[in-house]
């Protein structure tokens, strides 16, 4: 409990980043979820369209842990993305 607390407190305080990602060039990665109450996904597609370059998945049956409550769609979607960003097969 001690350290969930102390995550939750510390990503609270943290200083926003939407100016900078403004600028980066490089693929950027998101899972976003319509249920999330950590990160309102508004918030979360208003970042997304000040990306260059955004890779982005939102779902509407997640909140803010995709990977656990919807392990094969987050999977297949993070296979793609690093297939992409490293043209594999």
């Amino acid at each position: 409990n001690e350290a969930l607390l102390a995550a939750t407190i510390a990503m609270k305080g943290r200083k926003g980043q939407l100016e900078e990602i403004k600028e980066w060039e490089f693929p950027v990665m998101q899972i976003l979820g319509s249920q999330d109450t950590f990160v309102n996904h508004k918030d979360a597609l208003l970042q997304t369209a000040s990306l260059k370059n955004p890779y982005t998945l939102l779902l509407a049956s997640i909140s803010h842990a995709g990977m656990y409550e919807e392990p094969q769609v987050c999977a297949d979607f993070t296979t793609r993305f690093l297939k992409e960003v490293f043209k594999t097969n």
